[in-house]
């Protein structure tokens, strides 16, 4: 088949005072979506509504009614004008940026030295289709095209997307495909929810639907799993908001608190505040946890109110078993996640310290930043090497040209390119991955498995903290010999009914009539109508494909679903241009051997290429000052997930693993091999770190030119009217 593709050129404060198993979902919920930093969060969303204020002032004042009439307006030349007068004092500030810097930026800033913007943490997601809002301003689509009400997203959930409890294990893929994935999606983009305005959590949305921060999914009486008639509401808070580039509307945009690029934020974090948290201060090495006798060590540990150190709540009182810290707050959201984490701190520390020996320097700030641009370039290289072939059809990998070159450098960087977070991507298409998660956790000490619940895992450290039961390494070996969960348009139940599900034993709910679990799913198609995304027909428009006029599997109908999906869409929705983005798109058939269908591998394929082709630090490049050496390179692609996990796990824990760990060992040519011959006998990094040591003594161990510093500011110290310039 022939693809198109896109083109490459009144807030209130009440609050509940019940306590419970609710408050305790809620709790969990707000980790995952928290905001990390309240100043610059509440500043940016102070600024969006002031934005929204005038829009609607203006529309009001021309009479403009409906959206149909309200887009136009905001799109006139003299609005614009108007809106650029009045909005000014509120906008982003540019940095000044210093151009010899060889390093990133922790928030990204100054990546794009033409927009220094473009990527940063704290701006806001950019669009590839304008927004669809109800008002055409900020109210989410609530209406089908018949004037009708859409279906609730728990309902859609419940049609499309349940397995009832028959997920099927992956022949092909292993869990470190899905969360390796998911790894990828914490380290591009972060969304917070709104808080009131004291910056308290919003507990009270069920009490108190007609908030203008709540947005919640209504649960039929029919359900089949929330049956309880007093609780049909399941909370749901709307997505922080920012103002756009240039302050050119009032159209509601959603915050990322993440720098869009493939950079390491998961791992070092969003700011230079946060990383300094996480760093040892010495030898250029991360912190790991000091509870742990044995090294390579574990997360370190962070607050214990972040986490649950036990099953239902029940807290461990052994110091061991402690919640952690990371560049990424959703660390745990699965012990599998955790896995990941802990084999890039390792890693980065293992590199640290090859380094120090090899070139015998001792600055902590030298080791730390050159270990992190290594630590970095094999993020990348294993991202559109490992990771992006196996989930994206050949066709789409080639026209993006995602797939690095076999030798040496290959310069790409097109300052021109926009490499921000799409709001699509990070609101719906990335969240295919969804549908990849087992329903269990398990541990693998190579004699016996040991298999929980996933519902008895979210943020959930127990598994990993114990060395005596194994901890990383088990969980670790577990993943590499068992299968995810099938790609198809379902989720497991302990996604769609038991998200953060609440302990049992708890009282009475903090909100009356809100349901004790969350749905996953419904979350995504809810957080996709808070965020204006338009319907699944607007995208497969823009990716080349042909609207769905029909509900129909023939010509200008659903062409790119099988006939069960497509009519089960047709009994929920009442039009095509009715059907949600993650609903529509996840239910299309799979491309080849592919891992998704047409319209996300274009929303993802696209996504990628921005981020490749718009990062100047990209390791292929070959720039003085932030590049890599031509033999540097050739040692930076040597890297493999399993190289990464061979390195970083303790000795003998695993002892031979296949060459492609997002693969089973069934995969032809696959079959497992020791470690040992996969890092080869020359080095435990599975690389030859002399080309990057030998650098660093021929050049004295600095890479930055101080006479360019003076056109330097760091944006990332304080907020306007302070010492310094806060970027937005």
């Amino acid at each position: 088949m022939i693809y198109k593709f896109p083109s490459l050129t009144e807030h209130t404060n009440a609050r509940g005072n019940y306590q419970g198993s609710y408050h305790s979902a809620v709790q969990h919920h707000y980790r995952y979506l928290r905001i990390n930093d309240f100043a610059m969060s509440k500043t940016m969303d102070d600024r969006a509504r002031i934005a929204a204020f005038v829009a609607r002032t203006v529309a009001v004042m021309y009479g403009k009614r409906t959206a149909e009439q309200v887009r136009p307006l905001l799109k006139d030349p003299k609005m614009l004008k108007i809106f650029h007068k009045a909005f000014l004092p509120y906008c982003y500030e540019e940095p000044r940026c210093d151009v010899g810097y060889p390093y990133r930026l922790t928030c990204g800033a100054c990546n794009n030295l033409r927009h220094p913007l473009l990527g940063k943490a704290f701006t806001v997601y950019r669009r590839i289709v304008p927004s669809n809002y109800e008002d055409g301003i900020e109210m989410p689509r609530t209406k089908s095209m018949d004037g009708h009400p859409l279906p609730s997203a728990r309902r859609v959930s419940n049609v499309v997307h349940n397995s009832n409890n028959q997920v099927q294990v992956s022949a092909r893929f292993t869990p470190y495909l899905t969360h390796f994935g998911q790894f990828l999606d914490h380290d591009i983009s972060s969304t917070p929810i709104m808080t009131d305005s004291d910056e308290n959590i919003i507990e009270d949305c069920c009490i108190h639907p007609n908030r203008i921060e709540c947005f919640n999914i209504g649960i039929a009486d029919d359900d089949p799993f929330f049956t309880n008639p007093t609780q049909k509401c399941m909370h749901f808070v709307r997505s922080d908001i920012g103002p756009v580039p240039k302050c050119d509307t009032g159209v509601r945009q959603q915050q990322n608190q993440r720098s869009s690029f493939i950079d390491g934020s998961a791992i070092y974090g969003f700011n230079t505040a946060k990383e300094n948290s996480l760093r040892e201060k010495r030898g250029g090495l991360l912190r790991v946890s000091t509870h742990h006798s044995y090294r390579p060590g574990v997360l370190p540990e962070g607050d214990d109110t972040q986490c649950e150190n036990g099953h239902n709540g029940m807290l461990s009182q052994s110091p061991v078993n402690h919640c952690f810290d990371a560049g990424d707050h959703r660390h745990t959201e699965s012990p599998l996640l955790a896995v990941v984490h802990i084999m890039f701190l390792r890693r980065h520390n293992l590199i640290a310290e090859a380094l120090q020996r090899a070139t015998g320097i001792t600055d902590d700030e030298v080791l730390f930043q050159e270990t992190k641009r290594i630590i970095v370039a094999e993020l990348n290289h294993i991202t559109y090497n490992e990771y992006l072939p196996d989930i994206m059809a050949p066709e789409f990998i080639n026209y993006f040209g995602l797939r690095s070159t076999t030798p040496g450098h290959h310069t790409v960087y097109d300052p021109t390119v926009d490499p921000r977070a799409i709001n699509s991507f990070a609101a719906a298409a990335y969240r295919f991955g969804h549908s990849f998660v087992q329903s269990v956790v398990g541990q693998d000490n190579g004699r016996s498995i040991n298999e929980d619940p996933l519902r008895n895992n979210f943020d959930n450290p127990t598994i990993i903290n114990f060395p005596q039961n194994g901890g990383c390494e088990y969980v670790a070996s577990w993943m590499a010999n068992t299968g995810k969960s099938d790609m198809d348009r379902f989720v497991t139940s302990d996604l769609r009914n038991h998200l953060f599900d609440a302990s049992p034993t708890g009282s009475a709910a903090k909100s009356p009539g809100a349901t004790l679990s969350l749905d996953l799913v419904a979350l995504n198609i809810q957080r996709g109508r808070d965020h204006g995304l338009p319907a699944y027909n607007v995208f497969r428009q823009w990716c080349g494909r042909p609207k769905a006029e029909h509900f129909g599997t023939w010509a200008l109908g659903l062409v790119d679903h099988d006939e069960q999906s497509a009519a089960t869409l047709q009994s929920i929705y009442r039009h095509p241009d009715d059907i949600d983005l993650f609903a529509g798109a996840l239910s299309e058939k799979n491309l080849g051997t592919s891992l998704m269908g047409p319209t996300f591998s274009c929303i993802i394929g696209f996504q990628f290429n921005r981020l490749k082709y718009g990062d100047r630090f990209w390791y292929e490049n070959k720039f003085p000052h932030t590049g890599f050496t031509e033999d540097q390179v050739m040692e930076i692609k040597k890297a493999t997930m399993s190289k990464i996990m061979c390195s970083t796990l303790v000795h003998g824990a695993v002892p031979v693993i296949q060459p492609l760990l997002f693969r089973r060992q069934t995969a032809p040519g696959n079959g497992p091999i020791s470690c040992n011959r996969l890092l080869g006998r020359s080095s435990v990094l599975g690389f030859n770190i002399e080309p990057f040591a030998r650098e660093l003594r021929n050049i004295g161990g600095r890479r930055h030119h101080p006479e360019s510093s003076a056109n330097w500011n760091d944006p990332t110290l304080s907020l306007p009217g302070q010492t310094g310039a806060q970027v937005y």
